[in-house]
């Protein structure tokens, strides 16, 4: 009983050590497609100083970005018939680091897109919340807010 008990507890060892599924943290944000958009490429990590200097309305992005505990950025493109959007997700420390960084990303004059819980909209230029992701969007000036509606639950099953 004693030699089966050592093997048992050998291949749990080894099991737990051999390297697996990847996990969730590194996985892809942004899903291949959502409602009718389809991803153009795929998913690119983006590091901070790859932003450039207007990615926000104010000159302190860099400090809220480390200050939130920024993990990654990802920006994809999609396309739906000849309509066109870029999406950039920011996965942040927790939820409310997350509030914070969305909150510093709003600018004078957005009003509520109506995706999600936390969203807001600027004449192409939007962003969503959704637990410690933040997206920014980028909308060709024919694309209704609501064609995000979609992205919403692909996020809410990556997002804390």
């Amino acid at each position: 009983m004693r030699r089966f008990s050592c093997a048992i507890i050998a291949i749990v060892f080894v099991a737990l050590c051999l390297p697996g599924k990847a996990p969730a943290q590194s996985a892809s944000l942004l899903p291949d497609s959502f409602g009718t958009w389809q991803a153009s490429g795929p998913a690119k990590t983006i590091k901070p100083q790859e932003l450039g200097s207007n990615w926000a309305q104010w000159t302190n992005g860099d400090q809220v970005l480390r200050e939130t505990g920024l993990s990654t950025i990802e920006q994809r493109s999609y396309r739906s018939g000849n309509d066109e959007l870029t999406l950039r997700a920011y996965r942040l420390q927790d939820p409310s680091s997350a509030y914070e960084f969305y909150t510093f990303l709003l600018a004078p004059g957005m009003r509520n897109m109506g995706v999600g819980e936390n969203s807001a909209l600027s004449q192409y230029d939007g962003r969503i919340l959704v637990g410690n992701v933040v997206i920014q969007a980028n909308l060709s000036p024919k694309v209704k807010p609501e064609a995000l509606q979609e992205i919403v639950p692909a996020l809410r099953a990556k997002a804390d």
